[in-house]
């Protein structure tokens, strides 16, 4: 489905006999803040050959150990255990940039991020939209929305999928996702499920990085937040 990935990201347990992702996957319960922040820390997340946008990397990192952090931390593991358990498996991931066009293709700010476990098997499909938002539309993103579906369709065995946009995250898509996703049920709402035939859960994350114009971007100057399903203490009424 996918051609040669234009980035590839690995990740490596340094000391595997010290505390992992595993581990604590086999037994959440048991773990406290600190065993998963050490956890965190036993992880190499290094790029193979051109690197790519710093928002690929960061959104990569944030896939592979903070998400998985962040879940453990809120709950969200409960109703979303097996994208949970599958990100605890990932060793690399394909960064696959979007193209236009049948002869003469254009690349497109969009990537699409592969996660596959030591056996190659896709495990999560992420999609980072870098278009700006003055670019955008509804239809920009029904179509968007449409092509990452499509692509779920097609790679069998996938436990969850990722949209991410650069902030602000457009409010129209997250009342859609919540929509198509029950958020109106008080429980129901953390699993975040599409429906069928896809019926896995998808999560919507907002990338916050300084004006590119005016500060050099690094690793440590972006950060990820999730803003779908809601973890927040005011729950919002998706009813209306």
């Amino acid at each position: 489905m996918f051609e040669k990935p234009t980035y590839k990201v690995q990740i490596e347990i340094v000391n595997p006999e010290t505390i992992t992702f595993s581990a604590v996957a086999q037994n959440p319960r048991i773990y406290r803040p600190q065993d998963l922040l050490a956890a965190s820390q036993n992880l190499k997340i290094s790029t193979l050959g051109t690197q790519p946008l710093v928002s690929v990397t960061v959104l990569a990192k944030f896939l592979t150990s903070n998400f998985f952090v962040l879940a453990h931390r809120t709950g969200l593991y409960n109703r979303q255990r097996a994208l949970w358990e599958s990100l605890a498996k990932v060793t690399t991931v394909e960064v696959h940039q979007a193209s236009h066009g049948l002869i003469h293709k254009s690349l497109l700010p969009i990537f699409y991020l592969v996660l596959l476990d030591w056996r190659g098997k896709p495990m999560v499909l992420a999609c980072l939209d870098d278009f700006p938002i003055q670019a955008t539309n509804e239809r920009h993103f029904s179509k968007l929305l449409t092509q990452l579906c499509r692509k779920a369709g097609k790679m069998s065995g996938l436990s969850g999928l990722f949209l991410c946009r650069p902030q602000p995250f457009p409010e129209t898509v997250i009342q859609k996702i919540a929509k198509l996703t029950n958020a109106c049920d008080p429980i129901g709402r953390y699993d975040s499920l599409l429906p069928d035939p896809l019926s896995i859960p998808i999560n919507l994350l907002e990338i916050n990085s300084p004006d590119p114009s005016t500060t050099r971007l690094t690793d440590n100057s972006c950060d990820v937040r999730l803003v779908h399903p809601d973890l927040t203490t005011a729950k919002r009424d998706w009813t209306k």
